[in-house]
């Protein structure tokens, strides 16, 4: 019987470890303590503070309302509108950005989860499995990127804060998975012994 040794496959943990590390140094560098203070203008118009463009229009709406209730001119409110319209769609533009930055968030942890449920539906030995991990693992570190570098969502933005612990738990379910999986060398003694 020729028996042919394949070398073992690497146990998938550790590159899934290092993509998330990845994503938490990317997180850190997109993040208000190097982009935002290196170059604020831009770190901005990346990730604009919904809570600060909401108080903003909250405060043009006012000014409007209380100068609608006092003797200004229909001219002048139209001088006001004008001189806003600007500002009121930078600052919708800014909460859609949010939004669809929030969206984004949901659907890497969305996928993560689903690489996870079909992973565990896989032969263990299988290339797919390996692949499924690390994609789940690359999903986790792009959320934890956006995360780490949107420290506000944890206060504004309730639903993302509330994806922390299913990160979390997502991150233990893949630990766990990963150190359950013995990776045995694959042998065609092995496949005869099945």
């Amino acid at each position: 019987m020729n028996q042919t040794h394949k070398p073992p496959t690497p146990h998938p943990t550790l590159a899934g470890v290092y993509v998330l590390l990845a994503g938490l140094v990317g997180g850190l560098l997109l993040g208000p303590m190097v982009l935002g203070h290196f170059n604020a203008q831009m770190y901005q118009g990346l990730f604009p503070n919904p809570t600060l463009l909401k108080a903003k229009r909250n405060d043009i709406t006012r000014t409007r309302k209380v100068l609608e209730q006092t003797d200004v001119t229909y001219v002048a409110m139209q001088e006001f509108d004008q001189q806003r319209q600007a500002e009121l769609d930078a600052i919708e533009s800014g909460l859609d950005q949010t939004q669809w930055t929030q969206s984004l968030m949901q659907a890497l942890i969305l996928g993560a989860l689903t690489c996870l449920m079909v992973m565990n539906l896989t032969d263990r030995n299988g290339g797919l499995f390996g692949r499924l991990h690390l994609g789940a693992h690359v999903a986790l570190a792009m959320w934890l990127s956006l995360f780490v570098a949107q420290p506000y969502l944890i206060a504004t933005l309730p639903t993302v804060g509330l994806l922390l612990p299913i990160a979390i738990g997502v991150l233990l379910c893949l630990s766990l998975v990963c150190t359950s999986s013995k990776s045995q060398p694959h042998t065609e003694e092995s496949d005869v012994a099945r």
